[in-house]
Formats: C-alpha cells, structure tokens, sequence
C-alpha cells in the first residue's frame, strides 16, 4: 500500500517532524513507514505473527507476514533547478521541476540477496541498495570458512551463489528529468539529474510529462570507472525520488524561475472579468507579435487572428464510436523571405505556456518523436523529442522545407492522431503528443513566382500539407505606400529601443507602448493563455 503526506501538512501538525525530514529523508522515511504499518495493525485488528512470544521483526523494523507500505511526499515549497544543487543539498530533502525525457523499463532488483556457499551449505543474506546502479559484491571466501580458521575445511574461491526463490525483490526504475525549457538561460544548454524511484513510484509518469520531483539529492560512486587515479571521492548525482507532483494546466507549467505561470487569485478575478469584455478577440488579436505590422494587402492580421486561435486552443471530441477529434490547430507559413515569418515563430515561442522552438535543417526524425537509447546500465530506454516534450503545448519549426522528406514523413501520426507509436528494441508503447505546429516555410525557388503554378513552388507532399489546418501565403507585396509605412515603424521601433537604453524614463517607455500598441501585454497574455486553456 501506498499514502501521499503533505510536507506542509506535516509542518503544521508537528514543526519538529517536518525539519527533521527535510534534513535527514532517508533516515525517517522508514520510521514513518513503520508508523503506517503500526497503524494499519491498530486499526485493522489483526493479529501480529508471533514467534516465541515475540512479534517477528525483520532487521527494518518491519512486522513479517504484514502488508508493507510506502509514504510518498507531495510538496511545493523552495523548488530549485538543477542548475542550482550544490554540495550543501546531498542528502537533504529537496523539490525539483522539470520534464521527464527518458524513461527505463521497470525491473525488479533484490534488496536483500541470499546466497548459500555450494559446497558446505552456509546461508547468509546480503542487504541491498535497490536504486543503486554499481554491481553487487558477492564475498570470495565461505563466512564459515574464514571462522574456522586455516584448520577448518576449505570452501575454494568463489563459493557462493545466489538462491533467487529466497532473495526479496521490489519495482526500480530510473528517469531523467530535464530542466524546463523556460527555465534555461540563453545560450546554455538544458541540465539534466537522474532519478530513481522504486515500488509504487515506479511506471507513474512517462517521457514527456511535466513534473516536480520530491526526493532526496544523493551521490554514489562511477558505475565502471575505468580511471585508476580515482580513489573513490568523485561521486555522480541522482535524485531518490519519494514523490512526483504533476504539473496542472495552469499551476506549474513554468519551473522554478521567473517564468512559472503560477496563477494567484487576484490574476484568476482579473482574468474572469477580461472574459466578459466585449471586444476581448480584437484585444488578443492586436497582441498577437504588436511589433509586427501589415497592410490591407497582405494576410498579416489573417495571420495573427490564426495564431491567436492556435495558441488558445479548440475543443477535443471524442466520437460515440471512440474516434478522437484533435483540438489543436496547425498552421504553416509559406512564403518570401524578409516577411517575419520567423519573428511570428519567436513570438508564439514566448507567449505559449509549453513551446518547443526547433529548425527544420537541425531535426531530424527522432529528434523531433522519440528514440531509443541505452542507459548506464546497458539497458534499452525510451527518450521523447520535441514533439512529446511540447505535450499540451505548441512545437515551432522554422525552415520547415529543408527538412528531409524522411523526416516529415515521421511526423505525419503526430500532427493527425497526435500520438506517437513505437515498437524497437523490445520497448512497445504510445506516447501523446497533444500539441499544435507553427511551420514556417519558403517557396521551392526561394521566393514566390505568381506567374508560376502553386503546386510547382511547394516541395511538400500532400500527405503532409492535408495535416494542416491553414496554410498562409506571406508575399512581400510590391506597393511603395506600404513599404514606407513598415519602414517608418521598423525605424520608430528602433528609436523606442535606443532611448529606452539610454534611460529615457517614463515618456519613452510611453513612446513605445505606443509603437507596439499591444492591448495585453506578454507575460499578461501567456498567464491569460493558460487560464482559458484550463478552463
């Protein structure tokens, strides 16, 4: 059996218990999971195995012939990336956020391992650390041997092995959990920790799925260290998971920085009430990319109203006959050069509450679904792509032509059914990809020819462009009026930015808004985004 206890909780009913879980996790998990077992004998009324008079105890303080239990914790408090471990925090109980991008298969490892020597009959157990990924040391020599001293008869070498229908075992599985997108400074590269989680914990969350992990940051030594200088000091990190906390549609989308989209009830109150403004589409459609401008004679407002609906999301139907109807929209942008295709693909990279940016040349089929790897124990592991990382989300692909034909072959169940199928390396599974796709495209001659045919200038199969729902032709019109007219704003954009540099204060923040005329403001919207998603 397993039980979910709220750290908080527990700091309001006993201070005391909850500091000292913080410090020392592992040494009272089990005191608090032995009070559970305490508990359920209490209560259930039934009777403790006796063996002599007295209750048989094993040497974990676990009554045999009883039901175990595992306490898992739930907790909010202080997240810190993984960026942000430091050596003060092993063995300390800490909260991690992130999205878990590899996921083992479930094995059973033996905690407690009970050999007997082939030759005199000796027994002994072995107690094991179950999340520990360093091979067992089974001992040479015959325990009975060695205590009868050099007079006594010899066992050889090597003598004992393992009676696998006495030893004890229990489900381990190891994650790797990435920080959140959102949470990477620019121009690093994203961290990631494993994390070990054992019985119930174990098969709860799958690549892809936006979590804070609870558990406790410890070390262990190299797995196969080959280094000979190594005495022993330089230990790898890992998390031993005692909980996951699903990240919500609203709470927890962003991780533990600035970014995260927690929304207090002050921003829920202002939110309801901008639902009820009459003109609340014309004010989303004008924050759409506000430094973008177009003209009556292109589709840049046709294209910000389409954005406006991928990023906000339609409605999932499911068919009386079990047929799913996906609510994502996709949209691909085909088109010149120089027409901000891919500044509306930054943009919607910023406001979505989950976005995966990406680049047609710099994907490839498994980057962009799922792969298959070997992790440190030379076991097959499934990793998810940036379509199973942006679950519940929008993936951006910009250059979208350039991408092998092989590779936007691999996307084709992703964009319609929104799942991704593997079968490889024994590992057969389902992983959803409930996500819209923003794809910027140019034509096949690098620039639109209207005196050439349509189907000519796309080099895309119609396998692929039926997956979208609204393809937009942005042409760089030739119309002089129009040109001065971006040229003025790009200018007025620029000199917005250089006094706001040089401190220019209120007027010039003023003389901005004004350029970009945004009715909402960005971190405004992506928390309104999030709240009329879950809603």
């Amino acid at each position: 059996y397993s039980m979910t206890l709220s750290v908080h909780h527990l700091d309001q009913f006993a201070p005391a218990l909850g500091h000292a879980l913080r410090m020392q996790p592992q040494r009272f998990m089990s005191s608090y999971e032995q009070a559970m077992q305490d508990v359920f004998v209490e209560l259930s009324g039934a009777p403790e195995p006796v063996d002599g008079g007295q209750a048989q105890v094993d040497d974990q303080g676990f009554r045999r012939g009883m039901p175990t239990f595992q306490l898992k914790l739930a907790s909010w408090e202080n997240p810190k990336l993984i960026r942000e471990l430091q050596s003060e925090h092993v063995e300390k109980l800490v909260v991690i956020p992130g999205i878990i991008i590899q996921a083992s298969i479930k094995v059973h490892k033996a905690f407690k391992l009970r050999i007997r020597c082939k030759k005199c009959g000796h027994s002994r157990t072995l107690d094991l650390k179950a999340t520990s990924r360093s091979k067992t040391a089974i001992p040479r020599r015959c325990a009975r041997e060695l205590a009868a001293g050099p007079d006594g008869d010899k066992c050889g070498l090597d003598p004992y092995i393992i009676v696998s229908e006495q030893c004890q075992y229990q489900d381990t599985q190891t994650l790797k959990i990435q920080e959140l997108p959102e949470d990477v400074p620019t121009g690093e590269m994203p961290r990631s920790i494993p994390v070990h989680c054992t019985r119930y914990l174990t098969d709860t969350v799958t690549a892809g799925s936006r979590v804070s992990v609870v558990g406790v940051f410890s070390t262990e030594d190299k797995n196969g260290d080959k280094n000979k200088n190594n005495d022993g000091s330089v230990k790898v990190c890992y998390v031993q998971a005692l909980g996951f906390m699903p990240h919500g549609d609203v709470t927890g989308r962003g991780g533990a920085s600035g970014n995260s989209l927690r929304l207090s009830p002050a921003d829920e109150e202002r939110f309801t009430e901008l639902a009820k403004d009459p003109e609340i589409r014309e004010k989303i459609f004008a924050s759409v990319a506000p430094s973008i401008r177009g003209s009556v004679k292109d589709c840049i407002s046709d294209l910000k109203i389409a954005i406006a609906c991928l990023l906000f999301g339609g409605a999932q139907k499911t068919l009386q006959d079990g047929t799913r109807l996906r609510g994502d929209i996709n949209v691909l942008m085909l088109g010149d050069p120089g027409t901000a295709k891919s500044q509306f693909l930054k943009f919607t990279e910023q406001v979505a509450p989950i976005a995966v940016y990406t680049s047609g040349k710099g994907s490839s089929a498994a980057g962009l679904t799922a792969a298959i790897i070997r992790d440190a124990d030379g076991r097959f592991a499934l990793e998810g792509g940036a379509m199973v990382l942006a679950d519940g989300g929008v993936v951006c692909i910009d250059e979208f032509d350039k991408m092998r034909p092989d590779d936007r072959v691999a996307i084709h169940e992703a964009m319609e059914q929104q799942t991704i199928s593997i079968a490889k390396a024994g590992i057969t599974t389902i992983l959803n990809t409930r996500c819209s796709v923003l794809a910027a495209a140019n034509p096949l001659f690098g620039q639109w020819m209207d005196v050439a045919d349509a189907a000519e200038q796309m080099d895309f199969a119609t396998t692929i462009l039926s997956r979208f729902d609204l393809i937009f032709l942005v042409k760089d019109v030739k119309d002089e009026e129009r040109d001065l007219a971006i040229a003025k704003h790009v200018f007025e954009l620029h000199k917005a930015e250089g006094r706001r540099k040089e401190g220019g204060g209120g007027a010039m923040a003023e003389e901005e808004e004004e350029v970009t005329d945004a009715p909402i403001k960005v971190q405004d919207l992506k928390k309104y985004i999030a709240f009329a998603r879950h809603k």
